[in-house]
């Protein structure tokens, strides 16, 4: 977003008494939270009925008036971005990965690396006879887990997919 529209926008919330788009502005526009300025933006734009980064190029009393019709819709943007949030975070919460999956991944790969890099390696320098895990154990093992990490996966989506399509059967709830 152009800082020349913000700034433009910021003064214009200032001049009409609009302190909700003031402060959304100053604080959102650009970071982590660049949605909520951009929203406001847009909701200028759309009342102008102008691209944003033709804003500047507007007369004062229009941008004005345009800001002034924002600080009413303030709240909803406000409330609208808060619900994005709370959703996106409740997603995430949703696939977090089971504690057992990145140990079960490490100690799969831990045994590779032990097998292909580790006794190699002190057998030649100290002349050692260390004996390698056997290769079908390691692809039989490392299997299972794929087998269970993702097939267990796909059986879970597949049931909640088919929860969803029948529903609670009559008489079961």
């Amino acid at each position: 977003m152009d800082p020349l529209v913000g700034s433009v926008l910021i003064e214009a919330a200032r001049k009409v008494g609009a302190p909700l788009v003031k402060s959304v502005l100053e604080r959102f526009l650009g970071g982590e939270a660049a949605d909520i300025g951009a929203a406001v933006i847009d909701s200028v734009a759309e009342k102008l009925g102008v691209p944003p980064d033709k804003i500047p190029a507007q007369p004062p009393e229009r941008i004005e008036a345009a800001v002034a019709a924002t600080e009413d819709e303030t709240p909803e943007l406000i409330a609208a971005e808060v619900a994005r949030m709370k959703a996106g975070h409740a997603f995430v919460q949703d696939k977090a990965t089971p504690a057992w999956v990145p140990a079960w991944q490490w100690f799969i790969m831990a045994l590779w690396a032990y097998s292909w890099v580790l006794v190699p390696v002190v057998n030649a320098a100290t002349g050692a006879a260390i004996e390698r895990p056997s290769i079908a154990d390691l692809i039989w093992l490392t299997t299972c887990y794929q087998v269970l990490n993702m097939g267990g996966n796909t059986v879970l989506r597949l049931a909640d997919k088919a929860r969803d399509l029948w529903g609670a059967r009559p008489g079961s709830a």
